[in-house]
């Protein structure tokens, strides 16, 4: 008997072997998603007005219809919320919309393995009267069935509706389908979503760690000079951070806590009871000496921690661009410090621990950000047309070249 399950178990093991290296690849399906535009960055910003949960009404049902652009800007967003809210590998994932249907690919890359390096899959997904469905599917060489494929799907959608914090967003989500082009969303905002708004933008890890961070920032603002670096606030940070065990979450709150007190918002919108936590001591934070570049720097890597490095170039641009048709003027010293910011993030994201202990030991200004003095700033809209055309042009491209170059020689950041 003993012989007998141990064969069945062999032929079992073999089998699953046998599939693995039949579906895995050695190259990438998507090898990254298209890069978000600053016009996404606009109508995402002008939707989640219009659609902002806080804003609607228990109940109450809306229709979003997102062209390319934002589609674009939504993926590229999901190798980091994919791992951080749902516990599952990063992937890249591009989805090109047609008139009435819409062809899906996504790659997942493996831990190293004999087998392949990807697991690729490829599908075209149709409207019906269940929604979209997935039409000739390929896990990568192999055509799966499209019963096979709803099944699945249908699997996934239950796990989706049964998870604690996405539960609620991904039933209220009624219809979905592909119409002229773009995705087409009804939704029916559930009765308790506002108040779950702060478990769905951010981890339970993130969550916690935010109060003990709140007081370390108090701590160290009540000993700062009225004018304080931003690389000074780093380190008590950092190891208030450490001490809790670090970890992308501690993180990305240490950077969220820091953005929004430079921004002037209040963290109650993520997380209620900051409501009661003593006001933090006023000082004037910088960066290079100048106050926005310690915003700029903050919040992209905000960002960068939270959507990926795509998503908070885009955003940096999408500002500076909005800055040059009223406000400020285009600035690519801002840039330079979004690049920065961004940057920093990103180093947390695929070196975290490393990085984190360097930030805790102590850096400096000059490790953060680079000479930003002679790039050209306060330029309106006419301006910028005249001197850099748009940011398909090369002058502009050299321009943001040279930033780059400028960020990427910094020692923190090799």
């Amino acid at each position: 008997m003993g012989i007998r399950v141990l064969l069945v178990v062999l032929l079992c093991l073999g089998g699953l072997l046998g599939l693995a290296a039949t579906i895995t690849e050695a190259q990438p399906l998507v090898a990254e998603a298209s890069p978000p535009t600053p016009y996404a960055v606009a109508r995402a910003r002008m939707l989640f007005h219009v659609h902002d949960p806080r804003r609607l009404a228990p109940g109450q049902q809306g229709d979003i219809r997102l062209a390319q652009p934002e589609v674009d800007l939504a993926l590229a967003a999901l190798p980091q919320l994919a791992p951080a809210r749902f516990g599952i590998p990063a992937a890249h994932a591009q989805l090109r919309l047609g008139q009435k249907s819409a062809e899906l690919a996504v790659t997942w890359r493996l831990p190293r393995n004999p087998l392949g390096d990807y697991l690729n899959l490829r599908t075209t997904l149709e409207n019906n009267d269940q929604g979209l469905v997935p039409r000739h599917t390929r896990l990568g060489p192999v055509p799966v069935p499209d019963t096979l494929a709803a099944f699945l799907v249908g699997r996934a959608q239950a796990a989706l509706a049964s998870h604690p914090d996405w539960g609620p967003m991904a039933t209220a989500i009624e219809s979905a389908a592909i119409q002229r082009g773009r995705l087409r969303l009804r939704y029916r905002v559930p009765d308790d979503l506002p108040q779950r708004l702060g478990g769905l933008a951010l981890g339970a890890g993130e969550a916690a760690a935010l109060a003990p961070l709140h007081t370390a920032l108090a701590q160290a603002l009540t000993a700062a000079p009225p004018t304080v670096s931003l690389a000074a606030l780093l380190p008590p940070l950092f190891q208030a951070a450490e001490a809790q065990g670090g970890g992308v979450e501690a993180w990305r709150a240490t950077f969220l806590l820091l953005g929004s007190h430079l921004a002037g918002h209040s963290l109650a919108r993520f997380v209620p009871e900051a409501e009661t936590w003593p006001a933090l001591p006023r000082r004037t934070v910088t960066l290079a000496g100048r106050v926005d570049s310690a915003q700029h720097f903050a919040v992209s890597a905000v960002i960068s921690l939270h959507a990926g490095t795509p998503v908070a170039n885009a955003v940096g641009v999408w500002k500076e661009l909005s800055d040059s048709r009223r406000g400020s003027g285009f600035s690519f010293a801002d840039l330079a410090a979004d690049v920065a910011g961004t940057r920093l993030g990103q180093a947390l994201g695929d070196d975290g621990e490393a990085m984190a202990q360097r930030l805790a030991r102590g850096v400096r200004e000059a490790d953060l950000i680079p000479v930003i003095a002679d790039l050209p700033e306060q330029l309106s809209a006419a301006e910028f047309r005249a001197r850099y055309g748009n940011t398909q042009d090369p002058r502009y491209q050299q321009m943001t070249a040279e930033i780059d170059r400028r960020v990427a020689a910094l020692p923190l950041y090799r």
